[in-house]
Parts: structure tokens; C-alpha cells; sequence
């Protein structure tokens, strides 16, 4: 709510308090909407470790954004060998991931990320 003002005033550090205790009670999506907090502040290298730290624990949704950091090439250096490890685990992790919520749009998602980087998906790489 704090972070897009639903209700209430936009508060971005209120809302990095928030889903910090929701980091430290086991929700590990909160680490992606701490990556997105970051970006909007510009603190970039602080988006990145959070999007490193969510993947770490199993966000798909965090996984994602660290593989578009690296792809991007905007934050830090292009490097898509980083960029493919991460999407890797992101669609390793699709299929049992809170985020996105829908098998539709984990479908879309594969089907984006195959169509930015084909090799993802061209062979056995999302099998184990």
C-alpha cells in the first residue's frame, strides 16, 4: 500500500520496513517488490542484491529481474551468461512460482523470455 500509495501517502520507506518483515518471515516474493522499491529510488545496486537474494531463496518473480538487470545491461555490466543463469531458474521455477499467479501468465512469461533469448529454450536447459 505504502509503496503506491493505495489508501494512504506514498511512503517508499515504510513500505521497505513492511516487506522486510515479510523477508524475515519466510515470504521470499517480498524481496521482488524490494527490487522494484529500489529502482524507483534509484538505489540500483541495492535493487540488484535484492533481486540476487530473493533468486537465492527461490523467487521466480526475483530471478527475473536479476536475469533483466544483467541482460540490460543498464545497472551493471551486459553479461548474458549471467543473464541466462538467471532466467534459467526463473523458468525452472515457473511452474511452482506464487508470481505470477496464473499458468497463463507463467506461459506468457516463458514464451517472452524464449522469444529475448532463445537458447533458454532451445534445449534441455530448464530441465534441471
Amino acid at each position: 500500500m505504502y509503496s503506491n500509495g493505495f489508501g494512504v501517502d506514498k511512503n517508499f520507506t515504510k513500505a521497505k520496513q513492511y516487506l522486510k518483515k515479510a523477508t524475515d518471515i519466510g515470504f521470499v516474493d517480498a524481496y521482488a517488490r524490494l527490487t522494484v522499491l529500489g529502482t524507483k529510488e534509484g538505489n540500483f545496486k541495492e535493487a540488484l542484491n535484492y533481486a540476487k537474494k530473493g533468486c537465492e531463496l527461490n523467487s521466480a518473480y526475483s530471478c527475473l529481474m536479476a536475469g533483466a538487470f544483467y541482460y540490460d545491461g543498464n545497472i551493471v555490466e551486459r553479461n548474458l551468461t549471467a543473464a541466462k543463469k538467471y532466467w534459467k531458474k526463473t523458468l525452472n521455477l515457473l511452474p511452482e512460482a506464487r508470481i505470477p499467479a496464473t499458468q497463463k501468465a507463467k506461459e506468457e512469461l516463458k514464451k517472452k523470455l524464449c522469444n529475448i533469448m532463445p537458447s533458454l529454450c532451445d534445449s534441455n536447459l530448464t530441465k534441471g
